[in-house]
């Protein structure tokens, strides 16, 4: 019965594959599909070393059962050991998170989580920490504005070795790369109130901001360009008209306007709200 399962999951698995020529999408995740680098000692459970033929254990969705004979990874012992995940399709830098691996490990494992557009300049983008040997779990990250889309390689890098160290992999997932609607900083499909609080909470932020924080442009700043991308799509994906009624328009823009002038004036009393 577990082996008629496994194969019903490499099934669909190779349809989701054939069905759109490039990446595997399931369950609104684009799932790795190469195994890009991985380091000598990468194995599965049963401690059969991975090869090129058999780094189907880590790509796909998931699809490891109870016994774990699926994944791939590393045992307490083995130390600087690392995997390079590719994706065909590259991973969008989406509002919220951006990349969930299941996997399991010991009680003192622990890893850098690094992501790359071109497979030469890392970023991290978090770690991996303990768990219940052998106890299945998913972690997430958000990539955070670090990179910007197109992000095509993961790569997790070991950093502790010894006793209880051992971390093994079933799949990595990241987010579709689709359009996003101008404005809409949650990224729901409609440009409204609920935007329009996001960018001004984040007013006249000048380094770093993100697309979820209301930087629309992409020039890590959220200031008058974005608040005139967001007036130009007040209302899209709702009942309302796509371009806001003059009413709407000058509503919104007072609002920002009322936001900054209180940002100015708490600057030049140099005090706190």
């Amino acid at each position: 019965m577990k082996s008629s399962l496994y194969a019903l999951n490499i099934v669909v698995a190779a349809l989701a594959f054939a069905s759109n020529g490039a990446a595997v999408e399931m369950d609104g995740w684009n799932w790795a599909d190469v195994v890009e680098d991985y380091s000598s000692a990468i194995q599965n459970y049963g401690h059969a070393i991975m090869d090129d033929s058999t780094t189907w254990w880590l790509t796909g969705p998931p699809d490891a059962d109870d016994a774990h004979d699926y994944v791939g990874g590393w045992c307490s012992n083995a130390p600087n050991e690392y995997i390079v995940m590719r994706w065909i399709a590259p991973l969008a830098d989406r509002p919220g998170d951006d990349l969930a691996i299941r996997m399991y490990s010991g009680p003192g494992a622990s890893a850098n989580v690094l992501a790359s557009v071109d497979n030469v300049t890392y970023v991290l983008i978090g770690t991996l920490g303990g768990g219940i040997s052998g106890v299945f779990r998913a972690e997430s990250f958000d990539f955070d504005g670090l990179l910007g889309d197109g992000i095509g390689y993961v790569k997790v890098q070991r950093t502790a070795n010894g006793p209880q160290t051992g971390m093994y992999f079933d799949a990595f997932g990241g987010a579709l790369l689709t359009d996003l609607v101008p404005g809409d900083a949650n990224d729901d499909g409609e440009v409204n109130n609920l935007d329009a609080a996001m960018l001004a909470s984040n007013w006249l932020r000048t380094s770093r901001a993100t697309w979820e924080q209301g930087d629309f442009n992409n020039d890590d700043m959220v200031d008058d360009l974005d608040l005139a991308i967001l007036a130009a799509n007040w209302g899209h994906g709702a009942a309302a008209p796509a371009v806001p009624e003059p009413a709407s328009a000058g509503l919104l823009l007072a609002g920002a306007a009322w936001v900054a002038l209180g940002v100015h004036r708490r600057s030049r009393r140099g005090g706190h709200d």
